[in-house]
């Protein structure tokens, strides 16, 4: 196959840049317009044409020869915003694929993929294999930093280029609302699944009620200096906080509604609209929460409950979670559906105390490593 130059694949203006660390990525992408003018005069005997046997088959991508062979037809992902794990993961909710065109070739190919920043973002192995008869493949990818870089793939001289911007991995662990009596136990978790450091100032957490004509409220943003370690917990204490625990920050005031409500942690520049792309993790709770990942978390005949917690796996219950077999192994479960991904605390923990079962972790608890 005769090889060709490359191509820059045109993209949507990108999100705000945000702080190194163990990381996300977000792809914006847009497909190449459409027309290969001016060279398909060598395919089809026509020069300066754009008649020729790939001329705008390609759309525009000018990658390769439509004979015998194969040849890249699209690198990016299905959807405008795009997130992956720093892990060599694959990308949620959408994949960041790579997709080929093929002529009398109907074996394994194997593309090629380099990065201008590899610790931003990088394909472990350098290369991934689309299978004999299929014509796509889900691209992993690994990160150890934030920051913006190109990522290429190369089949056979042809080439597609597209640029990645990074988010962190970060999730949303555990959440207390206001219980009966007063709203200084209220509590928002994260838990850092990677296994990279990184900061978190600028970071904003926010929180909606179930008022659908509202924005999200901004509880609190982050001040710099303040970090998650690898596989570590942070605590956000909401309020007076008045438990044990070293909340790293609070809101002056308000109260997170037990039912229904929804809390988010957005990267440095985030809006208050209900669809940011900066938005890092959401989790709602009760009938009628605003935009939650998947469905709410089923709190809705609960006066009072202790909190909800993020699952360590699949099979993670109540009672596994607090003091049992999952005690330990971290808070990372996450299908993209809240109701699926939490486990909820009702038990009482003191009747003096009115207080319902929490069980927040702070910066400084002994690291847990997922299963």
């Amino acid at each position: 196959m005769r090889a060709r130059g490359p191509m820059l694949v045109a993209l949507l203006a990108l999100v705000a840049a945000v702080a190194a660390g163990g990381c996300q990525q977000v792809v914006q992408w847009e497909p190449p317009d459409n027309g290969d003018a001016g060279d398909g005069g060598d395919d089809a005997g026509q020069d300066g044409g754009d008649g020729g046997v790939d001329g705008g088959v390609d759309g525009g991508g000018n990658l390769g020869d439509g004979g015998t062979g194969a040849w890249i037809f699209s690198f990016g992902p299905n959807g405008q915003f795009l997130r992956a794990p720093a892990d060599g993961g694959f990308t949620t909710p959408n994949r960041l694929t790579i997709t080929i065109l093929r002529g009398g070739e109907s074996g394994a190919v194997q593309v090629a993929f380099s990065s201008a920043d590899a610790s931003v973002a990088a394909v472990p192995g350098g290369s991934v294999t689309i299978q004999p008869g299929a014509v796509t493949a889900d691209v992993p990818l690994d990160s150890t930093a934030a920051g913006d870089t190109i990522l290429t793939a190369t089949f056979d001289g042809g080439q597609l280029q597209t640029m990645v911007h990074v988010l962190p991995t970060i999730v949303i662990s555990e959440v207390a609302a206001k219980t009966d009596n007063d709203d200084n136990d209220e509590l928002v978790e994260l838990y850092n699944p990677t296994a990279v450091n990184f900061p978190l100032g600028g970071y904003e957490l926010q929180y909606h009620s179930n008022n659908t004509s509202a924005q999200y409220l901004s509880v609190v943003t982050l001040d710099g200096g303040m970090h998650i370690a690898p596989h570590g917990f942070f605590l956000i204490g909401i309020n007076g906080y008045n438990r044990s625990e070293d909340a790293h920050s609070s809101w002056a005031s308000g109260a997170l509604s037990t039912n229904p409500g929804t809390v988010r942690l957005g990267a440095p520049g985030i809006g208050l609209n209900v669809s940011e792309p900066l938005a890092v993790d959401t989790v709602g709770w009760g009938n009628n929460a605003v935009g939650p990942e998947g469905s709410p978390v089923d709190v809705t005949l609960l006066g009072i409950w202790g909190s909800i917690e993020r699952k360590a796996k699949a099979t993670s219950n109540s009672s596994s979670m607090l003091g049992g077999a999952d005690d330990r192994a971290g808070n990372a479960y996450d299908t993209g559906d809240n109701s699926q991904d939490f486990v909820i605390h009702t038990g009482i923990i003191a009747v003096q105390t009115g207080l319902s079962v929490q069980n927040p972790q702070t910066s400084t608890a002994q690291p847990e490593t997922p299963p």
